[in-house]
């Protein structure tokens, strides 16, 4: 009896070290001059980082196409990394940043991963008529785009406006909204 008792508080200690381990996706916000040490800090760990941007191309008055690439969001960047680096990180680094958290809980907030996988999908698209949004916005029916560049992306039809768009959204964090998509082009989500 003492012997599985004892397997099974090993185990317990065990499984809770793999879920420390385990990468997640969070959110920081980046504050006024700490952006630079705080990514010097996340790329010298090795860890991966994702900062919202989009290409924009413009052409100037001789015809030559510009490219830029634009933050679409000021000071926030997402980390991968194990639930401790992050806590240590979030400590650390207090004065430089502060981590996005539950508004329930006040729990360090992960952000699920086929939230940030779909959120980065539709941002490296290329795409340039994209509205952002800081929060929260209301979600109504689930889609996933089932023609065109965004192809296989899930996300929410949103009245913004008075018109109907395409969202992806990091919960709590950021949402991004696209050009209208014609219906033919949507299919809607039973959950």
């Amino acid at each position: 009896m003492q012997n599985d008792e004892t397997f099974r508080s090993r185990n317990n200690h065990r499984q809770q070290i793999m879920s420390e381990q385990e990468e997640h996706w969070y959110a920081f916000r980046i504050f006024r001059n700490g952006k630079k040490f705080f990514m010097d800090t996340i790329c010298n760990d090795g860890k991966r980082y994702f900062i919202p941007t989009r290409i924009t191309r413009t052409i100037d008055l001789n015809y030559k196409e510009e490219i830029k690439k634009e933050v679409l969001f000021q000071n926030l960047v997402f980390v991968r990394a194990g639930q401790a680096y992050i806590e240590n990180l979030a400590t650390n680094l207090r004065s430089l940043a502060g981590i996005y958290r539950n508004t329930v809980t006040k729990e360090i907030a992960q952000i699920p991963d086929t939230e940030m996988d779909t959120f980065i999908y539709v941002l490296t698209r290329g795409l340039e008529q994209l509205d952002i949004y800081e929060g929260e916005l209301r979600k109504n029916d689930r889609v996933r785009v089932t023609e065109g560049v965004l192809k296989g992306a899930e996300g929410y039809i949103v009245r913004i406006k008075g018109n109907r768009r395409f969202v992806v959204s990091v919960s709590g964090v950021a949402a991004v909204a696209t050009a209208y998509i014609p219906q033919s082009m949507l299919q809607k989500i039973n959950d």
